[in-house]
């Protein structure tokens, strides 16, 4: 489980551990989610998977969690602004 930007920790990114229940400080996010903010897990063709995190309010812009690196990158920014989403379709 994921808890991801948030008043008042904007990038701030933490991963709860289900079977220890605690909770791991991960790498900042390089976008300030602050809310309404949308994520979902992506698979990729070569099984790989990112979390994507993408508008609230920073409007179309996207950062993307490797789950193998943990680490943050930008992705590309979305074609509308994205407010109260639950999931939002990738389409590779």
């Amino acid at each position: 489980m994921l808890a991801l930007g948030g008043s008042p920790s904007y990038n701030r990114a933490q991963m709860l551990n289900l079977v220890t229940r605690t909770w791991t400080q991960l790498a900042d996010m390089p976008n300030r989610h602050l809310f309404n903010h949308a994520c979902g897990l992506v698979r990729r063709s070569d099984g790989k998977e990112s979390v994507v995190v993408a508008g609230g309010s920073v409007g179309k812009k996207v950062s993307i969690l490797d789950l193998d690196t943990m680490q943050w990158r930008i992705g590309e920014r979305v074609t509308c602004k994205i407010l109260y989403v639950l999931a939002y379709p990738i389409h590779s």
